[in-house]
């Protein structure tokens, strides 16, 4: 019976030596994980990034939740503003402290010409993956992001902010059969001013959205379509190759020569059109030739600055407007009867319109041509 007691007490002695083991190891490790879960090194590690305008390893130290957007453009140009507009001759780092539940490090930079300094106020939001004990410190920056943000674009175009593609592990993304639309939805998103596009193989839309407000949708609209890069570069390249023979054939009275009829598709009503707006352009050119008067050449011709936008039609045609004035100076040579040589000079406002058809084969075809001439001369003799 005895034995039995003393075999029960050693049992008990050994469960509380167990228990105080695994309590002294539990508080042990609740100390360790409290003494290095602390952003200390995030801080440092941000801040000499930002002394050294190290932009990508700041961007990489901020915290971004699933289906919060922080464009790298938006951020580090504001972090760049931030820098240039700080002195730093010296500078202190806090120790971490909590401030409204968070883990927080004040930088303080010291401006020993003036005398004066800044804090830099670091917050940080505490990050664990899977069974990870002791956490990652990320910078939390969500003072500066605006909740609830959307933006609808035609279903398969893709959503461009700031030239980066929106990937659908970016955002929430659905789609709308009926509307024929595709919503990106952030559940937060950098506040200010950003360049958006929708574009798809052919065209793109472009905005300037301006995200402020907290709900904010962005539209695309389907109607405000123009060529996307790849195109607008062809279009630009064949149009501007195109005007310049139309003006060399316009000056020397070429006509519509095979030079100038590659450019166009292989119309007869087509041609005629070109063969119109030659004549007209020479008209502006030119002098009305008299048996008096020598044969007269144009001897100044400057083209102005050309504006051109582009829009695409949804019916695999792209429409471009050229805009520009051009100014001039046509001459005769001495006229045999009266010694005198006559000239002719102004400037023609001109409004040229082009109608490229994209082919199966993903090439543009000039099928259309209005032209549009407003000008003003100055006639002259010496």
């Amino acid at each position: 019976m005895i034995k039995k007691i003393i075999n029960s007490n050693i049992v008990r002695l050994i469960g509380a030596l167990l228990f105080l083991t695994v309590c002294a190891v539990i508080g042990a490790g609740l100390s360790y994980v409290n003494y290095e879960s602390n952003p200390t090194d995030e801080a440092v590690a941000y801040f000499k990034a930002f002394l050294a305008q190290d932009y990508d390893t700041i961007y990489g130290l901020v915290n971004q939740p699933k289906n919060t957007y922080i464009n790298k453009t938006a951020y580090t140009d504001r972090v760049k503003k931030i820098r240039e507009s700080i002195v730093i001759d010296s500078y202190e780092i806090s120790e971490p402290y909590k401030e409204n539940g968070k883990k927080t490090v004040d930088i303080i930079c010291n401006n020993e010409t003036t005398e004066t300094n800044q804090t830099i106020k670091l917050v940080f939001d505490e990050v664990k993956h899977g069974m990870q004990i002791i956490p990652d410190y990320k910078v939390d920056i969500s003072k500066m992001l605006v909740k609830n943000v959307n933006f609808v674009v035609p279903t398969g175009d893709a959503l461009y902010i700031n030239g980066e593609v929106v990937t659908k592990d970016m955002a929430k993304v659905t789609t709308d059969a009926n509307t024929n639309t595709d919503t990106y939805h952030f559940d937060k998103i950098l506040y200010g001013a950003y360049d958006a596009n929708a574009i798809n193989r052919y065209s793109q839309i472009d905005l300037k959205p301006e995200i402020i407000q907290e709900g904010t949708t962005i539209n695309f609209d389907a109607t405000a379509y123009h060529a996307n890069l790849e195109f607008e570069e062809k279009i630009k390249a064949n149009a501007d190759n195109m005007i310049t023979q139309f003006y060399v054939n316009a000056r020397e009275k070429k006509g519509n020569n095979k030079e100038l009829k590659a450019y166009f598709a292989n119309d007869k009503k087509l041609q005629k059109k070109v063969d119109k707006y030659l004549k007209e352009t020479e008209e502006v050119l030119y002098w009305p030739e008299t048996k008096n008067i020598d044969k007269y050449s144009v001897v100044s011709f400057e083209p102005g600055e050309m504006k051109h936008q582009s829009v695409y039609n949804n019916d695999n045609t792209f429409t471009v407007t050229y805009d520009f004035v051009y100014t001039y100076v046509s001459s005769t040579d001495t006229a045999i009867y009266t010694s005198y040589v006559y000239s002719i000079g102004g400037s023609c406002k001109t409004k040229m319109t082009l109608t490229y058809t994209l082919n199966e084969d993903q090439t543009l075809t000039l099928t259309d041509i209005k032209v549009k001439n407003k000008n003003q001369k100055e006639k002259g003799e010496d």
